[in-house]
């Protein structure tokens, strides 16, 4: 066998004189350790793609180099003379490529001694192995006319080391997804094998095979989508022993990552309980960040007061507010937005129909500097020109509701010259928004514009241009109207005396905590707002909010404070500039759904200080609900997207409900496409509807109790929940504790649905089942200022509060119990009867309800509200949820 590690000497040969009879020149070849010189000129054996070859003639040879698609030819080479020192040239090329199929033979050993073949390390060995074999394999011959070439095999010019590393990269090369998953599994039986007494005995009962799957599983980033009752708590034990178990890690080297103390405390005793043989702790996200930074600063920072009372640091914060608004240009400032940005730049032409789009000025509650309510974007910013202006005017709302208003445009009229200005929607092309008929809109335009005295009158479209007030100004400076403008004082204290000022402070104040839980740059500041829909009026309160935000963070600095967005973000800094020493290889977070964008940022980071390290992160999108406090569910269910390959285990079997509740549940929050598809398998099983529903009557809830009771009998002291949406829909107090006495010993708690997130009952009431602006689904609109610091928005309707809806399904065991006012039912109310949801409704039969009970009727004049049962002073009728935006009212329903 050829020793190839031997340093051989290079040589030449020179093409036979010969062939210049036929016009060739004499070629001089050198064959040496870094390639072939061809001419003076030397090809890299890097550069040559395919192993050299013959094409044998009779008395001379031809010699083919490859490279790429360019193959060079050098004939004239003595048959008998250059066939003894080919194979001593071509030992060159092999020595060459020796050295790489050694180095990444070893690299791809080193993987397999890994255990677990992470996906993207093993496709990259593969790649690699491929590339590395590609110019050392022959080409084909796709020309049967081609003349026939010939080759010295290359296992004959190896020695034992290339020709093993040869043989393992050709297995390699050929591996496909199918086989890595193969393998995969056959290391996933193994281990749960090998450690069978570990996994069946770590916690009260054995993990499920799922769950044992989880914790083998070891790609760089690992999501555990766990549905509720599916043992979340029960994986993440399991995970973090088997680390150590076999042999991966070491106690200290684990890192767990709960989002609340309590959440830790509880992680802590199930660890000491299921593992007490280690030393493995949970921390929060906040404690995690002041070690990191002490670690880098040498010391603790002191934390600031206001991370425990949210209060005094809202007093602060408008403390500072008004001490900024003592100062002239900031009080300007302030003036500016409202009267430019105080609310958001909309018009018809940004929505699809007029229903879309009064329902958004219902959301916002738009209201002019004078307090009106107006329906125009374009009419409130002339009331609001005319209030600065010391111009009276008086408001004329059109006296049609629906998409009739605004085919009938209201009116701002100026009594003391008799001047009527009208706000046309049309755009520049003279056209309506296209829900709007064209040729009845202008021929109603022509008609008022006749029969209106002293008409001023615009179109939509010209508001946008910069010159416009200084247009109407002239307008309304020739028809003899005298602009008196408002000094600053006399606005601000108009401001102030309406509430706006408060209520601005107010957003400000949320706004800051919200801007720096985001910790962003500049630059990903201006990508977030260009992005947004109402970028100019978020500028405009960024730019308020700067000079607060500044001294707030002066305020810590003079007191070496932080808090708990500082915590995140200065740990984010460290980690990221290299300054932190990581002892954790493997992180395991919990609750992964309630996720925030910058502490992703930094776990990720932190993961990538370890160039095997993993991240493990349980979680369930189905159960997302903490959008307002910086969570995005798109970290979850678009894992892969941000944390790059990974692994997605799903827990399918559920331990806390029966396949009734499931089957309801999971239904119900998948109609949203963008979750995450689960098909959870219980544990329990009935035959009949767990999910009961029922009319709020006012002895509703006294009737479940009886029957709770009454099922419960001899099964000990059976639990109950009461959620509601809202803290003030709950039974109060008093009535909670008379609950408690008349229905002894049954163990009743009452609480938001938020607050029950983690928690369990043998059964559920859930009450406040109603549409409006207490009602679930919430109607009530995130403030747009506030909106834009938040994750973007989901385009599904209700998303979260549809996942919310579920949470409160899926805390009961036994029986949820819903308890709805059929007046006005909830939205999801009305979707579980029409949609034939296997739900009890035998108790709505007997109960005084209206037709409404059955069906959802849209109001037929706006087309996206909702007729609502409501008392007037001539009885009962039926009037739009959109009120006062749209005024469309009927004294019955055609149920037909």
């Amino acid at each position: 066998m050829n020793n190839s590690s031997v340093l051989l000497p290079s040589f030449s040969f020179d093409s036979h004189w010969y062939g210049g009879f036929f016009g060739n020149k004499i070629i001089r070849l050198v064959f040496c350790d870094k390639g072939l010189t061809v001419q003076d000129k030397l090809i890299p054996w890097q550069q040559i793609t395919a192993p050299l070859s013959l094409i044998h003639g009779t008395l001379f040879d031809t010699l083919c180099v490859e490279q790429g698609d360019d193959t060079l030819y050098i004939p004239w080479l003595a048959k008998r003379t250059f066939s003894q020192v080919f194979r001593q040239g071509i030992q060159h090329w092999a020595n060459y490529h020796r050295g790489h199929l050694i180095n990444h033979g070893k690299v791809c050993a080193a993987l397999f001694k890994q255990g677990y073949l992470r996906r993207h390390d093993t496709l990259t060995a593969v790649a690699q192995a491929q590339a590395i074999l590609a110019p050392l394999t022959q080409p084909v011959r796709d020309d049967p006319h081609q003349p026939v070439r010939h080759f010295v095999l290359l296992p004959a010019l190896l020695d034992d080391a290339g020709n093993h590393a040869l043989k393992l990269l050709q297995v390699i090369a050929g591996w496909s997804e199918d086989d890595l998953a193969q393998h995969q599994q056959t290391f996933i039986d193994q281990q749960k094998m090998l450690h069978r007494h570990y996994f069946n005995t770590v916690e009260s009962n054995p993990l499920t095979p799922l769950q044992q799957d989880a914790c083998v599983i070891n790609e760089r980033s690992n999501l555990v989508l766990a549905g509720a009752g599916t043992g979340k708590t029960s994986t993440m034990v399991g995970r973090a022993g088997y680390l150590v178990t076999s042999g991966q890690a070491q106690s200290e080297q684990i890192l767990l990552l709960a989002f609340g103390r309590k959440a830790a405390d509880e992680m802590d005793q199930r660890l000491a309980m299921c593992l007490p043989e280690q030393t493995i702790k949970c921390s929060t996200f906040h404690s995690l960040g002041l070690a990191i930074i002490a670690q880098v600063e040498g010391e603790k920072p002191a934390l600031s007061a206001f991370v425990e009372d949210s209060t005094a640091k809202q007093t602060w914060l408008i403390e500072q507010f008004e001490h900024l608004l003592t100062q002239h240009e900031y009080r300007q400032q302030v003036c500016d937005y409202f009267a430019e940005h105080s609310v958001p730049w909309v018009t018809p032409f940004d929505f699809d129909q007029a229903g879309d789009y009064l329902s958004f000025m219902q959301k916002q509650d738009i209201r002019s500097l004078k307090g009106e309510t107006i329906v125009g974007q374009g009419d409130l910013l002339i009331a609001n020109w005319l209030f600065q202006q010391g111009v009276e005017y008086e408001y004329q709302a059109s006296p049609n509701t629906g998409q009739q208003a605004l085919m009938s445009p209201a009116r701002i009229y100026l009594p003391e010259h008799q001047i009527t200005l009208i706000n046309w929607l049309l755009d520049e092309h003279d056209s309506p928004p296209e829900y709007l008929d064209k040729l009845e809109y202008l021929t109603d335009k022509q008609r008022i514009s006749q029969q209106t005295f002293k008409l001023i009158s615009h179109y939509c479209c010209d508001l946008q241009k910069e010159n416009f007030f200084d247009n109407l100004s002239q307008q309304l400076t020739a028809q003899g109207v005298i602009l008196k403008p408002l000094s600053q004082q006399a606005l601000f204290e108009h401001y102030t005396h309406v509430g706006l000022v408060d209520n601005l402070a107010e957003q400000l104040s949320q706004m800051l905590s919200i801007y720096k839980a985001c910790w962003l740059e500049q630059s990903q500041l201006n990508l977030r707002l260009a992005g947004h829909d109402h970028q100019d009026q978020v500028r405009a309160a960024v730019n308020l909010l700067q000079p607060l935000l500044m001294a707030y963070q002066s305020y810590l600095a003079s007191r070496n404070e932080i808090d708990f967005d500082d915590m995140i973000g200065r740990a984010i800094n460290y980690v990221t500039e290299g300054r932190f020493v990581s002892p954790w290889q493997h992180i395991l977070v919990d609750e992964f759904q309630d996720i925030s964008e910058p502490r992703a940022r930094l776990l990720k980071a932190l993961r990538d200080l370890h160039p095997q390290g993993s991240l493990f992160c349980v979680g369930d999108d189905w159960q997302a609900i903490y959008r307002f406090a910086g969570a995005d569910v798109n970290l979850t269910t678009r894992f892969a997207n941000y944390f790059g390959d990974s692994a997605i285990t799903s827990l399918d079997k559920t331990f806390r409900f029966n396949n009734s509740i499931a089957q309801v549940s999971s239904d119900f929050v998948c109609q949203n496409p963008a979750q995450i598809k689960k098909q959870l398998v219980t544990h329990a099983l009935v035959n009949e509807p767990a999910i009961s529903l029922r009319s709020a009557s006012p002895s509703a809830l006294h009737e479940v109790f009886e029957q709770i009771q009454q099922q419960s009998q001899g099964k000990g002291n059976a639990s109950v929940l009461i959620l509601a949406r809202y803290h003030h829909l709950l039974p109060q107090a008093g009535a909670l504790e008379q609950l408690k006495r008349d229905f002894s010993p049954l163990v009743i708690r009452a609480m938001s649905i938020h607050a029950s997130k983690g928690m369990a009952a043998d059964y559920v009431i859930v009450v406040g089942l109603e549409q409006g602006s207490a009602g679930f689904p919430a109607t009530k609109s995130t403030p747009i200022l506030l909106d834009a610091m938040l994750p973007k928005a989901e385009t599904f309707n209700d998303a979260e509060e549809r996942r919310l809806f579920y949470v409160a399904l899926t805390r009961a065991k036994h029986k949820v119990f819903l308890l709805a006012n059929m007046q006005r039912p909830s939205p999801f109310v009305v979707e579980l009867l029409e949609q034939d949801y296997d739900v009890c409704t035998e108790h709505l039969s007997a109960a005084p309800v209206t037709p409404l009970a059955l069906q959802s009727h849209p109001c037929p004049t706006c087309g996206t509200g909702v007729l609502q049962a409501k008392q007037g002073p001539f009885g009962e009728f039926f009037g739009c949820s959109h009120f006062p935006f749209c005024s469309h009212s009927q004294k019955s329903l055609d149920i037909s």
